[in-house]
């Protein structure tokens, strides 16, 4: 008899094709179906999926691969029928499983991009034109009933890689989900549970039975991180945005021949990649906070992120937009308080015009160069507010007080981390608190550490694996991934009983 290690192993497993994670993510399907047996169902975004499995996937070792494509894909056939029914149809599904289709709508970056309001710039697609409200309704509607459907036909009980509508009938059904995610410490990675938010249920308790290091965090500026932040900004020229352009209207002409139905519009796409270099010219133009600004007075550091972006839209639906939390924080800092906005370069180009002149107008608003590193930031801060940034793990490490804006970041379970949402006086409670000193720093720095601690021993290491070259990888990866997807599962079964 085989000696499983899961107590409850999974009969299906389902995985939602990953083209960056393909190689490796097949590997992870072989050693589960070598060990547990398991029925493996693949789900690919269009035919070059079915072909990679096809290639790769040794007979027997997947049962079935199904083509279905993104929301934004399936929304484009106009819908034609009784729009009265449509939308009950619609609405009782929300009710079912206590989502709404808007919610849904916000995490695809096409149909979804009026929820990006500091996006404008964000290039315009083929979905995002060719898509009405009723369409969409439809195809969520129709992507419910297969979703459900595929759940009982093929008994899964493991959905890797979820798409939203997925991941949202899993949790309906209890069945676990699990994304391989960036531990954001060194090259470390986990196996996140629920597939709607991208949570680590597991954490505050294994937190909790971590023993002190004995040491603080000592933050790290990452090298491939601030290489690949200074090649971006390398590119922010006019004549690296004309030979951008230009590769982009190749690029566009062959995927016309090609019959593709979907894709960036040429005009907006060729427009954005002429706007980088504009605005990064207007923000520089400006007067940015340097490392010296930043100790003149307190601040509290708060990080633009890029939009759209899934950390966002996906995992922190919750949250209201980035525009909104800037007006609310500058309105209610403490006198002689200052807001640090530091910008993510990968934004740059989006933002709406004349955006960073409007930010310099608030006067207790310090814009700060966007070159200087984010850990230094950070230590010198009264407290970071952030949405799903890296800076609120940082903070949350060093034992810094933290304004957490997402109902499910990992460290929210900490003392020293406040949800100005649920807090009884709103952000100016937490502010009062903050800078009235109610809080035990050298607790948090201890904290702190046993949370860096247990997150990075619930974490894999897969060294040096580089995207751009996915079948390159070492079996100890491999091994490591699959020991701790199955340490997870066992964790939330354990958690059941």
């Amino acid at each position: 008899m085989t000696a499983f290690r899961i107590p409850s192993p999974p009969r299906s497993v389902a995985l939602c094709h990953s083209p960056q994670w393909r190689f490796l993510m097949l590997e992870v399907l072989r050693r589960f179906k070598q060990r547990y047996g398991c029925a493996i169902h693949v789900y690919v975004l269009a035919e070059a999926g079915v072909e990679f499995y096809a290639k790769h996937a040794e007979p027997g070792l997947v049962d079935s691969v199904t083509i279905r494509k993104l929301i934004s894909d399936g929304a484009q056939t106009p819908f034609e029928g009784d729009h009265e029914a449509l939308a009950d149809t619609a609405r009782a599904i929300e009710h079912r499983y206590g989502t709404t289709y808007n919610e849904i709508m916000m995490t695809d970056r096409h149909i979804g991009r009026g929820f990006s309001l500091l996006a404008p710039g964000f290039p315009r697609s083929r979905q995002s034109e060719s898509t009405t409200y009723e369409s969409i309704l439809s195809n969520f509607n129709a992507d419910f009933s297969f979703w459900e459907k595929e759940f009982d036909d093929k008994k899964i009980d493991l959905m890797i890689f979820p798409q939203k509508i997925p991941a949202v009938v899993a949790r309906q059904r209890n069945v676990p989900t699990r994304n391989f995610t960036r531990t954001r410490i060194g090259e470390l990675f986990h196996w996140s549970h629920n597939g709607e938010f991208i949570e680590l249920p597991a954490l505050a308790a294994r937190t909790a039975a971590t023993e002190d290091p004995g040491a603080p965090v000592e933050l790290r500026v990452y090298g491939q991180y601030e290489i690949n932040k200074r090649n971006t900004v390398a590119g922010f020229s006019y004549g690296r945005a004309i030979r951008n352009a230009c590769q982009w209207t190749v690029q566009y002409l062959l995927q016309r021949l090609s019959g593709r139905t979907s894709g960036y519009t040429w005009a907006d796409t060729a427009r954005y990649h002429l706007q980088i270099p504009s605005q990064w010219r207007e923000m520089r133009a400006l007067n940015l906070a340097t490392a010296s600004d930043l100790a003149k007075a307190p601040y509290v550091f708060f990080t633009l992120q890029e939009e759209p972006e899934m950390s966002l839209s996906w995992q922190s639906p919750e949250s209201w937009p980035q525009i909104a939390y800037l007006w609310q924080f500058a309105r209610d800092l403490p006198a002689g308080v200052r807001l640090a906005v530091k910008e993510h370069v990968y934004a740059i180009g989006r933002r709406p015009k004349g955006f960073y002149r409007h930010l310099a107008d608030f006067k207790n608003v310090l814009l700060v160069d966007p070159l200087l590193p984010g850990p230094e930031v950070v230590r010198g801060a009264a407290a970071v507010a952030t949405i799903t940034s890296t800076a609120g793990f940082e903070a949350a490490w060093i034992g810094k007080p933290v304004i957490s804006l997402s109902r499910h970041s990992l460290y929210n379970f900490l003392d020293h981390v406040w949800q100005p949402d649920i807090h009884p006086r709103g952000l100016r409670g937490v502010f009062d608190e903050i800078f009235e000193g109610k809080f035990d720093p050298r607790k948090a720095a201890i904290d702190g550490a046993r949370f860096h601690k247990a997150l990075a021993e619930m974490s894999f290491d897969i060294g040096s694996y580089d995207m751009s070259k996915p079948e390159q990888f070492e079996p100890g990866w491999i091994e490591a991934a699959v020991n701790a997807l199955e340490e997870s599962l066992m964790d939330s079964q354990a958690a059941v009983s």
